[in-house]
């Protein structure tokens, strides 16, 4: 059963003080946002999916061809207008409704931090091919994660504890991308704690797990 299905929810936690714990201008959101280039070419567009404050909307401006962004939450939407200095586009979409994306044309890349995990297993697939069908052939679609067994995923569940969230594995969140794309390539990422080999954490102890498919 869907627990989150309802804007207001979402209203409420971006109008908490706890969503800036979440949502500051991090080392791993760099990270995440240089990834994303590595996909995105200059002046291709970009589709980000439950944009929240609107972060990585914001750092592509200047670099995309055009930027859309995507929420449930009015409030989500109105922050990340605001950071954006209104040059790209917000939409309220329910990602659960019988309609299509409303997108005048397909994107390059479609993006999504921090979405996928509040929805159960057999909403995930619906919205991940309705995702898919936004994005242009040969285009990429990348999906964050928190991991499952990370402290890090403790601390959010303390702090989001009003909304629906089953954090992932490795072996499900690709079982999910390889589903729908049929290929999948996963990354991972961890920045704590920092003496340790980075390497060596993400691999075995990741923070985020970032799945990258292909639009064949």
């Amino acid at each position: 059963m869907l627990k989150i299905n309802k804007s207001l929810d979402w209203n409420n936690w971006w109008n908490s003080p706890l969503s800036k714990f979440l949502n500051f201008k991090s080392i791993s959101k760099k990270a995440i946002l240089k990834l994303i280039k590595c996909y995105l070419k200059k002046n291709e567009s970009f589709l980000d999916v439950g944009c929240g404050s609107g972060y990585y909307s914001k750092e592509l401006l200047s670099y995309a061809s055009a930027v859309i962004s995507l929420d449930f939450s009015e409030v989500a939407l109105n922050k990340c207008h605001e950071i954006c200095l209104k040059k790209n586009v917000t939409i309220k979409f329910d990602l659960l409704s019988r309609y299509k994306i409303p997108l005048e044309k397909k994107v390059h890349v479609a993006f999504s931090d921090g979405l996928i995990e509040h929805f159960n297993s057999k909403n995930q697939i619906l919205i991940l091919r309705k995702i898919s069908n936004s994005v242009c052939r040969g285009g990429f679609v990348i999906s964050v994660v928190p991991h499952r067994y990370h402290p890090y995923t403790l601390f959010r569940r303390l702090i989001m504890n009003h909304i629906y969230e089953k954090s992932m594995t490795i072996k499900e969140l690709g079982e999910l991308h390889a589903a729908e794309f049929g290929n999948v390539k996963i990354y991972r990422q961890t920045f704590f704690p920092i003496f340790l080999d980075l390497s060596f954490m993400a691999r075995f102890f990741p923070m985020h797990l970032i799945a990258v498919s292909k639009k064949l």
